[in-house]
């Protein structure tokens, strides 16, 4: 069995992440683990990720460092933004 790639969402709570998220769930061709990041810690769709870290808003300076960090330490390989 191959290693799971580490798929990172952002917005994870908005309506077109979720779905994104369900869909990779119902797939079974890449296994894969879903790293979810939100600014609010009430996104429900962070409780369908593996996953799950509260950033700063997107107008707030320091997000880039957040995202950029939660890659690294999740050795995430795919980023995949949702606003």
């Amino acid at each position: 069995m191959r290693a799971p790639v580490n798929v990172l969402v952002t917005a994870s709570g908005c309506a077109p992440a979720l779905a994104f998220v369900r869909g990779l769930r119902a797939q079974n061709e890449l296994p894969v683990r879903i790293i979810g990041v939100d600014c609010s810690s009430s996104s429900f769709g962070l409780l369908e990720c593996d996953g799950r870290y509260i950033i700063p808003r997107l107008s707030d300076p320091s997000v880039s460092v957040a995202i950029r960090e939660i890659c690294r330490h999740e050795n995430v390989q795919v980023l995949v933004p949702f606003l």
